[in-house]
């Protein structure tokens, strides 16, 4: 496992899941090093707030340590889309930390592409829409009635 990884043991144990049995977890993660209260629950509520195939990317790949391979080769999946998936799902958890890490922490993030979908008061709405398409039809249809129902005009999924 990379040693670049912050991998928070608690949330392991939390999951179900016996750390030790995740690659020699105790000799990579420094028992002096936890997240403060405040911190640890921002964080877990923006990961808890994405998609589930996000969250369960991020839980494996930066809580387990799982790699590309391994994630793919458990969830079916190809790597390049794992790599797409990692870039969505950190782009989201920068957006919904960029106000507490300035307010907590005196960080300036950069710019961060917010989701206008995501972001949408009437999101509820916009995933039914998305959940009930057509899946054997191209998305055209679900994003003319998204920018049609609520103006959102959206190029791609």
């Amino acid at each position: 496992m990379p040693r670049n990884r912050v991998i928070y043991q608690n949330w392991i144990a939390e999951m179900g899941l016996d750390p030790t049995q995740i690659k020699k977890f105790f000799d990579i993660v420094s028992e002096d090093i936890k997240p403060d209260v405040q911190t640890d629950g921002e964080v877990r509520r923006a990961i808890e707030s994405l998609a589930e195939d996000e969250m369960e990317f991020v839980i494996r790949f930066y809580f387990m340590g799982q790699g590309y391979q391994d994630i793919a080769d458990k969830s079916g999946r190809v790597v390049h889309k794992l790599e797409a998936l990692h870039k969505r799902a950190i782009r989201k958890l920068k957006s919904r930390l960029q106000s507490f890490v300035k307010k907590r922490y005196g960080v300036k993030s950069r710019n961060v592409r917010s989701c206008p979908v995501c972001e949408s008061p009437r999101r509820a709405a916009i995933d039914e829409l998305i959940i009930n398409r057509n899946e054997l039809a191209t998305w055209r249809p679900v994003l003319k009635e998204i920018n049609e129902k609520f103006g959102l005009n959206i190029k791609s999924p």
